[in-house]
């Protein structure tokens, strides 16, 4: 669990960064000691909802409004296990105590197949918004 969240974090910042380089509409702020999913979800969300999708091929804008969706639930699911960023990377809390991490809202299984399911959009979302048109990236 910690590697998909870790996964998820670096995909986001690098979308971030990358969308950054290019556009004035992710403000130049510094995401790269930014940790919390909730707070890059957003931030990466905000600025796909800024797009003008209008021109887009409509099943893809369609496919974009589902896995936008089917990620803000894998989000918060791990946000509700992960309190913290740190149930997943230390066993116990400050004192010795073990965490005690809550799956009886969602199994196991039903987290990974929303990682795998939403893992290529989270890769790959910032090229497919460039084929449609709706931002210039400057690859370096």
């Amino acid at each position: 669990m910690f590697l998909i969240r870790h996964s998820l974090e670096i995909a986001l910042k690098y979308n971030i960064e990358e969308v950054q380089r290019s556009s004035v509409l992710i403000k130049g702020q510094d995401f790269s000691h930014e940790h919390s999913l909730a707070t890059l979800f957003r931030v990466y969300n905000d600025f796909l909802n800024r797009l003008d999708t209008s021109t887009m091929d409509p099943e893809i804008a369609s496919q974009l409004l589902d896995f936008q969706k089917q990620y803000a639930s894998l989000n918060d699911q791990i946000h509700i296990m992960d309190a913290h960023s740190r149930y997943f990377r230390f066993p116990v809390d400050k004192l010795g105590n073990p965490y005690k991490i809550d799956l009886k809202r969602m199994t196991l299984v039903d987290i990974l197949k929303l990682y795998y399911y939403t893992d290529p959009f989270i890769t790959f979302t910032n090229n497919v918004m460039e084929e449609q048109g709706l931002i210039v990236l400057n690859n370096l």
